[in-house]
């Protein structure tokens, strides 16, 4: 149903987060793996000025072309959704969890998003973890 964590700045949490369930690491079909990633600023055609995660080690690339094998994550942005299955291998951020039409989810996703997107592209790195 999906992947609930949080996402923090500077040591502080900030934002609840869903992605998609882990399965099987595939890109597009997966949540990212927990950890360190370098905040890149892009102007995505569909969602305008967000973030891109970063970090090789993690499989976790920008591009298409930097890709190292199947297992290899590209284009992984944070951006407004509430469910899991609204995301495509990227990270949606919230100000609470819920449940919503069957699904974990976070609450009040484009206010949140909004309110800390300045923050994030201010930054250079973000760490995510999964709920325990």
């Amino acid at each position: 149903m999906g992947t609930l964590g949080e996402l923090f700045l500077n040591n502080d949490a900030m934002a609840q987060t869903v992605e998609q369930p882990n399965n099987g690491n595939m890109p597009f079909a997966s949540c990212v793996p927990a950890g360190l990633y370098e905040l890149v600023n892009i102007n995505s055609p569909r969602y305008g000025d967000t973030v891109c995660l970063y970090n090789p080690d993690l499989n976790v690339v920008l591009g298409e072309r930097d890709q190292r094998n199947r297992l290899t994550r590209w284009g992984c942005l944070v951006h407004p959704a509430n469910k899991a299955s609204q995301l495509q291998g990227c990270i949606a951020l919230g100000d609470g969890l819920g449940f919503l039409d069957g699904e974990w989810c976070v609450t009040n996703s484009r206010t949140t998003t909004e309110r800390l997107m300045p923050l994030l592209r201010k930054e250079k790195y973000v760490l995510i973890k999964d709920v325990e």
